[in-house]
């Protein structure tokens, strides 16, 4: 199990506090973060295979937790 788990940090879904981080299964290089300003919206997806992991409200980002978890 990785130590320093890969982290997806975003708005939360239902608005009870601003921002919230979601452990994602992989390392960061395996995201991308496309953003859609005509649409106001960002889309996370996984590289390998085109799964979107996240779509919704910005900003986003995805990166190593610098502590354990």
């Amino acid at each position: 199990m990785n130590e320093h788990p890969t982290l997806l940090w975003h708005p939360t879904p239902d608005g009870a506090s601003p921002y919230c981080e979601t452990r994602l299964p992989l390392e960061p290089h395996d995201y991308h973060v496309i953003e859609v300003p005509s649409l106001e919206i960002v889309i996370v997806i996984l590289i390998a295979n085109g799964e979107v992991v996240y779509k919704g409200a910005g900003p986003v980002k995805v990166y190593r937790s610098p502590t354990r978890l």
